[in-house]
């Protein structure tokens, strides 16, 4: 069969809307699937390994963070959120509708120069669905997210928060700094359901018990 291996390395590019600094990979074409044997996108201080085969029955690609630092990506634009991202992703299907296993968490972590608690995300998958655990600042907020593998793209939230102070994430969905927002505590629970990528769909109900500026 044919087989193509190609390599090299690119500078200044945006990629999946994120710019990287620099890059370098390996990619071999084969007549019955192509093999991403390994993508490094780098930033100022850390980088992300990927990985991936794909072929007829579907795709495969994994993440690895190498010291890549949330305050770095484009996504959070001016938000005052720092930390470094650690672990590993692997997903299968389409990134719209994931499934795989794997987690990431952000450590040493803070908000405006203090220091705040870790969060994670675990991603797994049964032979029934796909569940990703959440949990935001330590044990603030706890929550899971569960797409069953027979109803295609509408995924059930269920989040439950104690004092959570929602400042950090409101100045990144901005995108920006909000001096004058120093914290929004609430607690509560929500629960929602919905296609991921549009909001319009989602219906639930929610409970704050306390919300303070």
């Amino acid at each position: 069969g044919v087989e193509i291996v190609t390599s090299g390395q690119s500078k200044n590019f945006t990629w999946y809307d994120e710019d990287w600094i620099s890059s370098n990979f390996t990619f071999t074409y084969r007549t019955n699937y192509s093999e991403l044997g390994r993508l490094l996108l780098f930033k100022k201080s850390g980088g992300l390994e990927v990985q991936g085969r794909f072929d007829r029955a579907g795709s495969k690609i994994s993440f690895s963070s190498h010291g890549l630092r949330v305050e770095e990506l484009s996504y959070i634009g001016k938000s005052p959120l720092a930390g470094e991202i650690v672990g590993r992703l692997t997903l299968e299907g389409e990134l719209t509708n994931p499934k795989g296993e794997g987690d990431l968490k952000l450590v040493k972590s803070s908000f405006r120069g203090t220091p705040v608690a870790d969060s994670a995300i675990v991603l797994h998958t049964t032979p029934s669905k796909v569940d990703i655990n959440l949990r935001l600042m330590g044990e603030t907020l706890k929550g899971t997210m569960a797409r069953s593998l027979d109803k295609r793209g509408e995924w059930t939230l269920a989040l439950g928060f104690e004092d959570f102070d929602l400042a950090p994430f409101v100045t990144v969905l901005m995108g920006k700094d909000l001096p004058n927002l120093t914290s929004i505590n609430a607690s509560g629970e929500l629960n929602m359901t919905g296609v991921l990528k549009d909001w319009r769909t989602y219906r639930g109900n929610g409970d704050f018990r306390r919300f303070e500026l």
